[in-house]
C-alpha cells in the first residue's frame, strides 16, 4: 500500500537547487548542477518568472531547479519614472 508524506520545507530546500536572477530575464538554456546535461529554458519562462518571481523546471535527471527574481530598488525607481514620463 501506498504511503503519503507530509512534505516539509527542509525537504524542499535539500532536492531544489536555486539560482538568483537580480532584475535580470531567464536563460535561454541552463546547465543541471547535478548530471552536468544541458537544458533549453521553457518556452513560457520568462512570463511566469515575472508573474510569480519564480520559475521552476526540471532535469532528465529528476533534481528540480528554481530561479527567483530580486528586483533592485534602483531597478524599481526606473520603472516606476519610466512609467510616469
Amino acid at each position: 500500500m501506498a504511503r503519503i508524506e507530509r512534505v516539509t520545507m527542509e525537504m524542499l530546500e535539500n532536492s531544489v537547487d536555486h539560482t538568483w536572477l537580480t532584475n535580470s530575464m531567464m536563460p535561454k538554456s541552463w546547465k543541471c548542477p547535478h548530471c552536468g546535461r544541458k537544458n533549453k529554458t521553457g518556452k513560457y519562462a520568462d512570463e511566469i518568472l515575472l508573474e510569480n518571481f519564480k520559475y521552476l523546471e526540471h532535469c532528465g535527471c529528476g533534481y528540480v531547479h528554481c530561479w527567483e527574481l530580486k528586483l533592485t530598488d534602483e531597478f524599481k525607481q526606473k520603472v516606476v519614472d519610466y512609467l510616469l514620463k
